[in-house]
């Protein structure tokens, strides 16, 4: 199976967030180009608030996604995944009971309940997901109910509901030619970028704190059990720092680069702003602490209502951008009485900032291809071309070959054309006196013969009789 081109879009208060990934079979993403742009007055707490500034910002910034993707591999996307966010963002029970009729669950029967959890949701919001469905026939859990014999059907829903900004108004931003793939619940696709399958099982708690909302999802045996969204995020606290006669710009600033959601007494230093002004820093941190304990005593009262505090045996998470604040994971655990960690996006090629947290989640939630990768073009090895060992020249035919000799004699042909077999007989006698000599690289074999005494002549003689037994001739 091949590997997917994913892309997703993150509509935050202060950001509007665009990537595009590659997604292998194992569900692991390899980010292939980000893009973002302030959202400036366009969103407000999650949801679009000018249409016309929105539309510009995020035609403009898939664009340059888009030119990006394009420029570094080759590819573009024509659809993608946006998140669904917004303050009313929350989880509902709904509980449904019908009669079976003629005692057994039929299709149509589980078509029915299906029909009236649409009605019986709050008619004010969308159903945006329905993350469990468990159904009990006469009191008693079965995973498969068609079919299964009884009187009473009982269905258990969760849902995710509440009215995020309508597809037609992000759709005005979207370049004509892509198309909407799906709308994640964004407090969901973050949750399944940075928390463990052990956290989810054992319990906890994730606090994603944004510019404008800060969302609070419960896991517990692997299953969502609570969700819900406090209107208060990092926006709150740069307000607040504006009561030290500084802009909301360097609110922000003092806010990122100094303050503290802890104030130390030690902290006696002041810190230059513009036009000779000073800051104390004590004065910012009293103010950046009473606000964030303000969120986290919001997030307590609704951990306890719902009577999941008791849950969180793995305790809280803290993700989004509001979680970079300096000892935030310290004023969780004093307000809340739970242990605290900084979220990291995982299952992800490289390490990624938090506050890609939410786009990592939606690209890991995206199930179908939103392009097509360009099949790389394979450049094939030139052939290896085998020299041929050079052929020795043939040497040339003799039109008239020599004759053969009979004994010492020549046959007439050959006498007449002059021919000499003289080269032929003279090689026969050197292979032969090799042989004899055991100088053709191995030694004669040794045959041992009976001793006879030594004649006259020694080597010049052995020659000559060899010569004489090969030319069967005694004229040597």
């Amino acid at each position: 199976m091949a590997d997917k081109l994913v892309a997703a879009l993150d509509i935050g208060t202060s950001k509007i967030r665009a990537a595009a990934a590659r997604k292998d079979i194992f569900g692991k993403v390899s980010l292939l180009a980000v893009e973002q742009v302030d959202s400036e007055d366009s969103i407000i707490r999650g949801k679009i608030f000018n249409s016309e500034l929105a539309a510009k910002k995020i035609s403009s910034l898939l664009n340059k996604l888009n030119g990006a993707l394009n420029y570094k591999h080759k590819t573009a996307f024509d659809r993608i995944y946006i998140g669904a966010g917004g303050e009313s963002i929350h989880s509902e029970r709904i509980i449904i009971k019908e009669p079976i009729p003629d005692g057994t669950v039929t299709k149509e029967l589980l078509d029915k309940i299906e029909e009236r959890v649409d009605t019986e949701a709050i008619s004010c919001y969308w159903i945006l997901d329905a993350v469990e469905k468990e159904y009990f026939i006469d009191g008693r859990k079965t995973e498969k109910p068609q079919g299964a014999a009884g009187s009473e059907i009982e269905a258990r829903y969760m849902l995710i509901v509440g009215s995020p900004s309508p597809d037609v108004l992000i759709e005005k931003g979207l370049p004509p030619a892509i198309t909407v793939a799906g709308r994640p619940v964004s407090a969901l696709a973050t949750a399944d970028a940075v928390l463990t399958d052990n956290e989810k099982q054992i319990g906890c708690a994730l606090v994603e704190i944004g510019m404008g909302i800060t969302y609070v999802s419960v896991y517990q045996s692997k299953r969502l059990k609570h969700l819900f969204t406090i209107p208060i995020g990092g926006a709150a606290i740069t307000n607040d720092i504006c009561i030290l006669n500084v802009t909301a710009e360097e609110a922000e600033k003092l806010k990122t680069k100094y303050g503290s959601a802890i104030m130390n007494p030690d902290d006696l230093g002041t810190i230059a702003v513009e036009n000779g002004r000073e800051v104390n820093l004590q004065d910012l941190n009293n103010i950046i602490e009473a606000r964030v304990e303000e969120i986290f005593a919001n997030v307590k009262y609704q951990l306890d209502e719902s009577g999941c505090y008791n849950l969180l045996n793995a305790g809280v998470i803290l993700a989004g951008g509001g979680a970079l604040l300096k000892d935030l994971p310290m004023s969780a655990e004093k307000n809340l009485g739970l242990k605290a960690r900084i979220a990291t996006p995982n299952q992800t090629e490289t390490e990624q900032p938090i506050d890609l947290s939410c786009l990592v989640g939606i690209l890991k939630l995206a199930q179908n291809d939103c392009g097509k990768f360009t099949a790389p073009v394979r450049e094939e090895a030139p052939a290896v071309v085998k020299e041929k060992p050079p052929v020795a020249p043939k040497p040339p035919v003799n039109p008239n070959p020599p004759t053969p000799t009979v004994g010492n004699r020549q046959t007439s042909d050959n006498v007449a054309s002059g021919g000499d077999s003289n080269e032929s007989l003279l090689d026969k006698a050197a292979t032969k006196l090799m042989h004899l000599l055991g100088e053709d690289g191995e030694s004669a074999p040794k045959v041992e013969e009976p001793k006879e005494p030594k004649k006259k002549g020694g080597f010049l003689k052995t020659v000559k009789d060899g010569m004489k037994d090969l030319f069967n001739t005694e004229d040597i």
